[in-house]
């Protein structure tokens, strides 16, 4: 069997056929993957986002418990410091009455 010049070309005009059957089918593929895939990003976005805030809400609250903690203990260590530098002058007090009763101070 011996293939003319029409044969030929039938067998081209296929070929080029399918080739550009296959391509748009390959583009096809190739779009759809591209919104799964800009789908899919946005959802991991989202939920990063999602995660990030609720982090930083998380950090913030422990932040504010932290200072008011913070505060709260500077408070009482200032109220200790106050009573025991009262305390202090007040036995510094009874210390020079009783120096001064046993005659170890001159007046």
């Amino acid at each position: 069997m011996v293939l003319d010049k029409n044969d030929l070309r039938s067998i081209e005009k296929i070929v080029l056929g399918s080739e550009e059957r296959l391509n748009n089918r390959i583009s096809s593929v190739e779009v759809r993957l591209d919104k799964k895939i800009d789908g899919v990003e946005q959802k991991l976005t989202k939920k990063i986002d999602g995660v990030e805030e609720k982090l930083t809400l998380k950090i913030d609250g422990a932040e504010e418990k932290i200072i008011s903690t913070l505060s709260r203990e500077i408070s009482d260590l200032a109220d200790i410091n106050r009573a025991v530098i009262v305390k202090t002058e007040e036995l510094d007090y009874r210390l020079r009455i009783v120096e001064r009763k046993l005659g170890l101070v001159v007046k």
